[in-house]
């Protein structure tokens, strides 16, 4: 009788059988069932642990990589299917016993039946324990002889030629590079937190710390989490201008999965503990200036530094009354004015007093800070951000010595010759933006209008006087106003300072003294500048006086090169045989803090510092040497955050097969595409919700507002939203549970109105 085939003719042979029959049937039945629970539980044990059952063979005569992927494949597929026939068998046996054991129950009474069940429950463990035992054996066999395998296996060694980029310069010998120690660099990265106050600090609250600002903790997933997510979602789904049933419908589901969750909170709780320690004792908790080091100071200090910036640059209290709502009103009467320039546009909905804070330069002695204005909710930012969009273009700006990142750098200078006498020096502006004088470069913008229509031309100028107007900002409830220079944080003022120093550039080369002559290349990035220059010592410090002397207002102080080497932006620039070689330069406050493997983010955003690391490593051209090192680095950092350096390879090959498409290959421009939203992240589910969004053309971009430094960081001043106009709720314990308040808010007027709680994709 086949136990595991429940068809008419062994059901017909178990009403038939008598009571003898059935017990022994029912003994067979069980035993058969405990054994396939047993293969079961060997099969599992075999696929956790990367081990093949002897009876799974497959042979072939190819020795190929492919045919050993395919073999592997194949193993694999079989024991899945072995373990899926084993499942229905167990389940189909369980039906028999089950019918056996209702037939046996009708021929013998209760204490009987009881009685023959516990003598065969009594057999089944004893053959389960003998068979558990001989499988255990034949498990460890089958791990032993995997092991032998494996260590009989030449051990491949990682050839390092195969991850060079076809940037890399010099004779490349093959052998040399795969002996390479790459995972020997040490680095002597500056610390991830630093303590300048009087606040003790746990181990597991430095711990967390040490993860970085980005770094994002699990938290409970409350009901306002679900609602901005189920926001964006609904969002990004009603944007497309179609209506998406099924999409909606499966998002909900997700939303109703999400909400059930039960997450682990340890890390939270230490950070709220930190935060009421930190709010206790008064102090400020921020990002330092250079690099990502956590910093912590006394609020005090912070303050007085703030206002030993403020005494030393002019910033003055105003005077002026409402001066928020009066250029709330110019930008709107310029929006209304300038309907060729500033078309569809449109004006902020919440426009604030531009905010001022510090970021403490603690690799310097004393920590002063540097000063920081916030123009993220200005009220003339968009504006600003399509003036300089269209303004190089109306005034045809091309600036010839100006560089926009390393890579053009790079380009313009890889090939150049140096002659023996050269020098390498850098130079830098003073105080760039604060110096800038603000008439002179609405003057060199006007001068190139002439080519414009007249009310074009008008246009313009109301637009710059509106952009460069915004000098105030606010510290502590107070505004001060900017004296002089360009506004502090403006999207435009990087534009304005590239044609103010254009103009200082023309006027130091427009000169016949030959000491600018000496000058063979200069190229600027903001205020850095590279140069090269023929000449001696002597002559580079009177050069430097000369072209102090250009401007007033600008000063520029000198570096000078170091055993033919020079550090410009992040790269090493040395001079070797007339020609310059590269190499990626990292400052002394460079720490490794990236947004760590266990850090709550999708994958693409973990490995985003490394696809930034990855590019530049293959697109500045680098010796050997000095490649593989900064890739030794790059391993160096992801080991310390979690990551593995396998990953990072795995990246980085990727990347050089790109590389290598792109020579064969044309590049084809990809079409620019509008329909990112953003999503808000809880957890790995809602890339659930990212598939079913791109199923549609929606591309979800990620966003996570549980990140230690949101939570923590206390020196950017925040506006609470009772300020700002819109809507928004407020829960309320008021009957019936869950109603709650919309306080609606616009100028002149405010309405508060009592609304039922809505379903937003039937959540809750």
């Amino acid at each position: 009788m086949l136990f595991h085939i429940l068809d008419n003719k062994n059901i017909k042979c178990i009403k038939e059988a008598n009571t003898e029959q059935l017990i022994v049937l029912l003994r067979k039945c069980s035993l058969k069932f405990q054994r396939a629970n047993s293969h079961l539980w060997f099969l599992s044990k075999c696929k956790s642990s990367k081990v093949f059952p002897k009876f799974i063979k497959i042979y072939t005569k190819s020795k190929s990589i492919s045919a050993v992927k395919a073999i592997e494949a194949a193993k694999k597929k079989w024991m899945e299917e072995e373990r899926k026939t084993w499942f229905v068998r167990r389940e189909a046996i369980g039906e028999m016993k089950l019918l056996i054991s209702t037939e046996l129950m009708s021929k013998l009474n209760s204490i009987g039946y009881m009685y023959e069940e516990e003598k065969i429950v009594d057999l089944v463990r004893e053959e389960a324990h003998r068979h558990y035992l001989r499988l255990t054996r034949k498990f460890e066999r089958l791990v032993g002889n995997q092991r032998q395998a494996d260590s009989n296996k030449k051990p491949k060694s990682l050839k390092w030629s195969n991850l060079l980029s076809l940037n890399v310069t010099g004779p490349i010998e093959k052998t040399k590079v795969n002996s390479f120690p790459v995972y020997d660099v040490k680095c002597d990265f500056y610390p991830r937190f630093k303590n300048l106050s009087h606040l003790y600090v746990t181990a597991e609250e430095e711990k967390i710390l040490n993860l970085g600002l980005k770094h994002g903790f699990s938290s409970e997933i409350g009901k306002k989490d679900i609602f901005d997510l189920a926001a964006d979602c609904e969002v990004a789904l009603s944007t497309r201008h179609v209506s998406f049933k099924d999409q909606k419908k499966k998002c909900g589901a997700i939303l109703r999965r999400i909400k059930d969750k039960k997450i682990r909170r340890s890390e939270f709780k230490t950070l709220k503990n930190l935060r009421s320690k930190i709010e206790d004792q008064n102090l400020i908790i921020c990002k330092a200036d250079k690099g990502n080091t956590v910093t912590i100071m006394n609020r005090s200090v912070y303050i007085e530094k703030i206002n030993e910036y403020v005494r030393d640059n002019n910033l003055t209290i105003t005077r002026e009354k409402n001066i928020l709502n009066k250029y709330i009103a110019q930008v709107k009467r310029c929006i209304k004015e300038c309907p060729q320039l500033l078309a569809n546009i449109y004006t902020h909905k919440n426009p604030q007093i531009p905010k001022l804070y510090g970021l403490p330069k603690i690799h310097k002695d004393g920590n002063p800070v540097r000063p920081v204005v916030s123009c993220t909710n200005a009220p003339n930012v968009v504006i600003c951000k399509r003036l300089v969009a269209v303004l190089p273009e109306l005034i045809k700006f091309q600036p010839k010595r100006s560089l926009k990142n390393n890579r053009e750098f790079v380009e313009k200078i890889k090939n150049i010759v140096i002659p023996e006498n050269a020098k390498l020096i850098s130079f830098d502006v003073k105080n760039l933006f604060p110096s800038v004088p603000v008439q002179e470069v609405k003057d060199m913008i006007v001068n190139r209008l002439s080519h414009l229509s007249e009310p074009l031309q008008v246009e313009v100028k109301k637009t710059l006087d509106i952009c460069l107007n915004q000098n105030f900002c606010s510290f502590t409830d107070q505004i001060f106003e900017i004296k002089s220079g360009l506004p502090i944080g403006s999207p435009i003022s990087p534009l304005m300072a590239d044609i103010f120093m254009d103009h200082i550039e023309e006027n130091i080369f427009s000169s016949v003294d030959p000491l600018i002559a000496s000058i063979l290349h200069w190229y600027r990035y903001v205020d850095d500048i590279f140069a090269v220059v023929n000449g001696t010592w002597r002559q580079i410090d009177i050069l430097l006086e000369k072209i102090n002397l250009i401007h007033p207002n600008i000063t520029f102080t000198l570096e000078k090169e170091q055993d033919g080497k020079l550090n410009f932006l992040d790269l090493g620039v040395r001079k070797v045989a007339g020609k310059l070689n590269f190499s990626i330069y990292r400052k002394s406050t460079f720490t490794d803090c990236i947004i760590s493997k266990s850090s709550n983010h999708p994958v693409n955003i973990k490995y985003a510092a490394f696809h930034s690391m990855l590019n530049r490593l293959i697109s500045i051209p680098m010796d050997t040497d000095h490649y593989l090192k900064e890739l030794g680095t790059i391993h160096l950092i992801a080991k310390n955050n979690g990551y593995k350096k396998s990953e990072i390879n795995s990246i980085l090959a990727k990347k050089l097969r790109n590389q290598k498409r792109g020579i064969i290959y044309a590049n084809v421009p990809k079409a620019f595409d509008d329909s990112w939203r953003k999503i808000r992240y809880l957890d790995e589910d809602c890339l659930k919700i990212g598939t079913e969004l791109k199923k549609v053309g929606v591309q979800p971009a990620y966003y996570n507002n549980k990140t230690v430094g949101k939570f923590l960081v206390n020196n950017k001043p925040k506006t609470g939203i009772e300020v700002k106009s819109g809507i928004y709720s407020k829960f309320i314990q008021l009957p019936p549970v869950g109603e709650y308040y919309h306080h609606i808010k616009s100028q002149g007027r405010t309405k508060i109105c009592l609304k039922m709680k809505k379903e937003i994709f039937n959540v809750f």
